[in-house]
């Protein structure tokens, strides 16, 4: 499961709705991230059945999304969550330290249930972009995420240096197509570093 905002959804402009605008027990829509990693894992295992769900809704700041994020993992019990939250309440100008809170209480969430979190970092922001507010904040929460991860011990993809302001839509704070491509790949070699197995060789 991808859980985040509209950075994960893929779809949105960041508009408040009271539901995501997709299903959530799929992997969204085609230029989503989680749509692209599906593609990517279902060429690269095609003898496995797999799933990819797009927890992603545009909007939602982190300091409210726990019983989504419950519900979610009740509903669909995925074994890995990619967790990619936060940049709303930066962008409303919530205190780092609160928003690292509200990380935490998700990662508590999902390792009562057993489930393993992979904790994505955020990506930069352009600063003459309309949405990019946050801008100067990126970098500083990052560093305490990482700080975080390290304290419940939960692995981080540091997505930041890899999605240059090339792959931002005008607003500054979206991501483009392209960038989405290159967070599922960065998704998918993690998954794949932490998860393949090895092939099983035939009997003679």
């Amino acid at each position: 499961m991808a859980f985040g905002d509209s950075l994960t959804e893929g779809e949105s402009a960041g508009a408040l709705r009271s539901l995501p605008a997709h299903n959530p027990g799929t992997p969204g829509i085609a230029t989503s991230y989680p749509a692209r990693l599906y593609a990517l894992l279902t060429a690269h295992y095609p003898t496995q059945t797999l799933k990819v769900f797009n927890g992603g809704f545009g909007g939602e700041q982190v300091l409210q999304a726990l019983p989504r994020f419950e519900e979610y993992l009740d509903e669909h019990n995925p074994q890995v969550v990619i967790l990619m939250h936060g940049v709303n309440d930066l962008v409303n100008g919530t205190d780092i330290e609160e928003v690292i809170d509200g990380i935490e209480r998700l990662i508590e969430a999902a390792k009562k249930r057993s489930m393993r979190v992979l904790l994505s970092t955020l990506p930069r922001q352009r600063p003459d972009g309309r949405r990019a507010v946050a801008a100067p904040l990126i970098v500083p929460f990052n560093a305490e995420l990482k700080t975080l991860a390290s304290a419940v011990n939960v692995p981080v993809i540091d997505i930041y240096p890899h999605i240059p302001t090339t792959m931002l839509t005008p607003d500054g704070l979206h991501i483009t197509a392209a960038g989405n491509q290159k967070l599922a790949e960065l998704y998918f070699e993690a998954l794949r570093a932490r998860y393949e197995q090895p092939a099983t060789a035939g009997l003679e």
